[in-house]
């Protein structure tokens, strides 16, 4: 994990550097750290209570996940801009932005949710 998050770390300097950086931050090796953040949960996580809560998320949320991460990374990005956490920020991006969109989409649905059992009332 902590070889794939330097290299994400250089990655990213070497393209700002070159000027060839994209306009989102994914790199070669974000996929690759994301790939073995996966496996290292599968492995040492116990009793699976952690990959049926993400089996869960994955059923219910993970094409809401896909439309409304580019507005919480908009949000965020416009948030952490100048602040002295920014490098820190940089680093768990990819989790901050996944446990703040799965956040609001589960207000989002109990709220709904809610609004449904009030309706048939």
């Amino acid at each position: 994990i902590l070889l794939f998050s330097v290299t994400t770390l250089l990655e990213r300097f070497i393209l700002v550097t070159l000027k060839v950086n994209t306009l989102r931050d994914h790199y070669i090796s974000t996929t690759l750290l994301s790939a073995v953040i996966f496996i290292v949960c599968l492995d040492y996580l116990p009793d699976n209570k952690i990959e049926n809560f993400l089996a869960r998320i994955g059923r219910e949320y993970s094409a809401s996940i896909y439309v409304f991460h580019p507005i919480i990374i908009a949000v965020l990005d416009t948030l952490m801009d100048g602040k002295k956490v920014e490098l820190a920020y940089a680093c768990i991006k990819p989790i901050a932005v996944y446990v703040c969109v799965v956040a609001c989409l589960v207000c989002l649905h109990y709220l709904t949710d809610g609004a449904k059992h009030r309706s048939r009332r």
